[in-house]
């Protein structure tokens, strides 16, 4: 599931939005796991943490049978 991610300048997740089409309950369960993640924040020409926005790939794969 594609993921467009706001990151805060603390590292943590901030907001999600879907980017990819397909399976509802995956898309759900995508948001909710990056809202756990902590990430790296972007820096400022200053080298200061500051919020920005990235886009990441969160994989699933069918059970087995």
């Amino acid at each position: 599931v594609a993921l467009s991610v706001v990151v805060g300048a603390d590292g943590r997740v901030r907001s999600s939005r879907v980017l990819s089409k397909g399976n509802a309950e995956c898309a759900k369960a995508a948001q909710e796991s990056a809202a756990k993640w902590l990430f790296k924040p972007a820096l400022d020409a200053q080298g200061l943490p500051v919020e920005s926005t990235i886009s990441i790939a969160v994989p699933f794969s069918e059970e087995p049978k």
